[in-house]
């Protein structure tokens, strides 16, 4: 799927969808929902899911945006597809959500899942931008970290030492950012990153971001002046 694609493409049943609010986006946000064919969901089940995709999709556009300002043409319609894999999946504004993983967080879920999953949410927003993995792998470092949550990033760093548990994609993407960064390498960025300051982190995000966008024959024509 192309940019273009990405950018311009609207699922047919997005007019449809719920209007939910952002207080970085004046318009809001619209998401649609439905359940990927073959998979037997409860009914009170899909309306649990949904809410909790309302709330995370609203939080994460709102720190994306506080980040990078709000220019960046990031699609305000989402249509979320409920399925029963065990992973996140995005393609252009069409989110593949893990049905089983939203309803662990029922309740009072462990606080080191649900900003998890949060983090997800943003990496899969960012990914509306690029395929490629190195922007939203960064922000989902950022906001981890952001919430103190470092843990996550010593998992990455099991993850990468163990060469078939992190796909080439995420290893490009994590080499990506050492060059972003200054460091000599993965290595030297998962054990360092830990100790930079977020705000710092932010910044180098957002310039990058923003450069990759004006630099883009497809994107630049979508940013807000």
């Amino acid at each position: 799927m192309s940019k273009l694609d990405r950018i311009i493409f609207e699922p047919l049943n997005v007019k449809e969808g719920k209007n939910v609010s952002v207080p970085e986006i004046s318009e809001g946000i619209k998401i649609s929902f439905s359940v990927v064919d073959g998979f037997a969901l409860d009914k009170e089940d899909q309306k649990t899911v949904e809410a909790i995709m309302e709330e995370l999709l609203a939080n994460g556009y709102s720190y994306v945006f506080q980040v990078v300002g709000g220019n960046i043409p990031v699609s305000r319609n989402l249509h979320i597809e409920l399925t029963p894999q065990n992973r996140f999946r995005h393609q252009g504004v069409l989110m593949k959500v893990p049905t089983e993983r939203m309803l662990e967080l029922i309740g009072k879920p462990d606080s080191k899942k649900k900003e998890l999953e949060q983090s997800q949410v943003i990496h899969e927003l960012i990914h509306n931008l690029d395929d490629a993995e190195a922007f939203p792998m960064f922000i989902e470092m950022i906001y981890m970290l952001d919430r103190g949550q470092k843990w996550r990033i010593e998992e990455i760093q099991t993850l990468y030492k163990k060469d078939d548990k992190l796909g080439s994609a995420y290893q490009k993407g994590l080499e990506q950012i050492s060059e972003w960064l200054g460091y000599s390498g993965i290595e030297d960025l998962l054990s360092q990153i830990v100790v930079r300051p977020v705000a710092e982190l932010k910044e180098i995000f957002k310039a990058k971001l923003i450069a990759y966008c004006e630099n883009d024959e497809v994107l630049s024509k979508q940013m807000k002046k």
